[in-house]
């Protein structure tokens, strides 16, 4: 019987629109719960790599560890996580503007590809630990890689409030 409703209603020029505001708002959430387990996992990694360098001695690299984890990253994921539902602009039914989806979509790749980036940078840290030139060029490119994260989502951010 539900199914049947479903179907029907499918075809109701009303709840098409609301499905389709549904989808663009559920899709949004997907992606950026995908993006939070990846930052999450990426600060795993960069917690177990500082307790490694307090086991070390290295405390120069290992104050700029705890502050990668604890204030960047969490930052990261609390801005993915409890980003703002107010999408009129974006996912307004009577105004869904594909240009705008679509330069949302390409951004959000990009974010996707500097987070395999970033995940990359820090794997890559772990090996070269009693290095303090690679440690400082891989951090170097750590914080590179951040940056980019952080103006990926301020464009996302500006691209739902329709300000790009």
């Amino acid at each position: 019987m539900v199914n049947l409703i479903e179907k029907i209603t499918r075809f109701m020029p009303e709840h098409k629109g609301y499905t389709i505001k549904e989808s663009l708002r559920n899709d949004d959430k997907i992606f950026r719960l995908t993006m939070v387990r990846i930052f999450a996992s990426i600060r795993s990694l960069v917690d177990e790599l500082t307790v490694e360098l307090s086991y070390s001695g290295n405390f120069h690299l290992l104050k700029k560890m705890g502050k990668l984890a604890k204030e960047e990253l969490s930052d990261i994921i609390g801005r993915l996580k409890f980003a703002s539902y107010d999408y009129s602009k974006l996912f307004d039914v009577d105004s869904i503007d594909e240009k705008i989806s679509t330069k949302l979509s390409h951004n959000d790749l990009g974010a996707l590809g500097q987070a395999d980036i970033l995940f990359s940078i820090v794997g890559q840290l772990d090996n070269v630990l009693d290095s303090e030139e690679q440690t400082d060029q891989l951090f170097e490119q750590l914080e590179k890689s951040l940056e980019l994260c952080n103006i990926y989502l301020d464009r996302r951010a500006k691209i739902i409030a329709g300000e790009e």
